[in-house]
């Protein structure tokens, strides 16, 4: 595994790096919330600490179609990742177009090759953008994904808040868990800017 590309926002120099690679022609879009790489640089390997990351992948390849090569970009998809050791993000070799086109029209085959040479299939959610330019703001359409869900990031590293604050009765109750503030996190990350703004606020005035 060669070209690391370091993320310094994300990878603490007390903690253990962990190498996580994309196969050919996958490229990394965002890891813990942030955009990485570019249109001209594309992101083929990130150093992370040890535990849960977000991270958004996507296929982009010029791929045989007869006797010409044709482009297929994919939408992003978006992991959840536990990283424990060097791993590999990976999906089975595809040589022509109407492959990959039929790959990814019947649900692609992610899978995580790990370091000690096991694998195992990736459970995904696909990123879906709107108006003229659907993914031009990758940041922005995975804070919505995650508002939505309940995701936050506690020291650079994935937390689903709705797992360790939100329970379920067998009636389908539902219970708000958890100490004080994982239930302040679970509520902030579902509140708009006006909301979060207000509360900000209201915290400094309690402090006065």
């Amino acid at each position: 595994m060669k070209n690391v590309f370091l993320i310094a926002a994300l990878v603490s120099f007390s903690s253990q790096a962990i190498e996580v690679e994309v196969g050919e022609n996958i490229e990394f879009m965002v890891a813990n919330g942030k955009e990485v790489g570019s249109l001209m640089t594309p992101a083929k390997t990130l150093d992370l600490p040890q535990g849960k990351h977000q991270l958004v992948v996507r296929y982009n390849a010029s791929v045989k179609d007869g006797s010409r090569n044709k482009f297929f970009t994919s939408r992003p998809y978006i992991f959840e990742a536990d990283i424990q050791q060097a791993t590999v993000i990976n999906l089975p070799k595809m040589k022509r177009y109407s492959q990959v086109e039929s790959h990814f029209q019947s649900g692609p085959k992610w899978t995580f090759e790990y370091q000690d040479g096991t694998s195992a299939p990736v459970s995904y959610d696909k990123l879906v953008g709107s108006g003229f330019s659907p993914y031009g703001d990758m940041e922005g359409l995975v804070a919505e994904y995650n508002k939505e869900r309940g995701i936050s990031f506690t020291n650079n590293q994935f937390e689903k808040l709705t797992d360790v604050a939100v329970s379920v009765s067998d009636t389908g109750e539902v219970n708000i868990t958890g100490d004080a503030t994982t239930q302040l996190k679970l509520w902030y990350t579902k509140a708009t800017a006006e909301e979060r703004k207000t509360f900000k606020l209201w915290m400094v005035e309690q402090d006065m």
